[in-house]
């Protein structure tokens, strides 16, 4: 993370209103006289919250309270300029910014709960193809194959379109295949065809616990 008097706000040239300076003074922890030397020396008013809900410094949240501090400032006429890691910088780009982190905090988390599903998945699976030679379900070596063809297989509308799904299983016996999506199981009967209508391919979302569900799947088909 940058340090703290590397990303902040400059005023324009000339002595902040007082209303400025008390608005700066509420936001930062700087004091009044620490605010009006460093506006007169052209130097970045700095000390913006950077600290998230668990009191854990994090970048995206002082570049949402420098963005906050310059909305506020413009509020009362001051068209303060922002200044990122030392160098200056449009308002834009900091928007671009906290964009770009917010997205990769999210493939991150989506990363790390298709990663506890996948250890979910593999274990229950090893459990039960231990206890019964014939179960149904395994973890191909083609994971990412399988889910590059269900999204070749989605017909526009389709309820899983534009939805980021990881598989995680196969079915030897219906040829289902089981994704994770950052939140839900989705169960996927796909159609090995890039030609599907509505309401192919047909899938559900799986409730309830993973090992309970692979095992009932195999025993409602163990008979067949």
């Amino acid at each position: 993370m940058p340090k703290e008097t590397e990303t902040g706000l400059i005023l324009p040239v000339g002595s902040p209103s007082a209303k400025a300076i008390m608005l700066l003074r509420k936001l930062t922890t700087l004091s009044i006289a620490e605010i009006k030397q460093r506006a007169a020396e052209g130097k970045p008013i700095t000390g913006f919250n950077d600290l998230d809900e668990y009191g854990i410094r994090d970048e995206e949240v002082l570049l949402r309270s420098v963005r906050h501090a310059r909305e506020e400032l413009l509020s009362l006429g001051v068209d303060a300029r922002v200044v990122m890691d030392g160098s200056e910088e449009g308002a834009s780009y900091l928007d671009n910014v906290i964009q770009s982190m917010r997205e990769t905090a999210e493939q991150l988390d989506w990363e790390d709960e298709v990663g506890y599903a996948q250890e979910e998945v593999e274990r229950a699976i090893a459990e039960l193809a231990g206890e019964f030679d014939d179960f149904c379900w395994w973890v191909p070596d083609d994971l990412y194959e399988l889910g590059e063809e269900l999204r070749r297989e989605l017909p526009a509308s389709h309820p899983l379109e534009g939805r980021d799904l990881a598989a995680l299983a196969r079915s030897e016996r219906r040829d289902d295949v089981l994704f994770h999506d950052g939140e839900d199981y989705i169960l996927v009967h796909l159609t090995w065809s890039a030609h599907n209508a509505l309401p192919f391919p047909l899938f559900e979302v799986v409730n309830g616990d993973i090992p309970q569900f692979l095992w009932d799947d195999y025993l409602e088909g163990s008979g067949d």
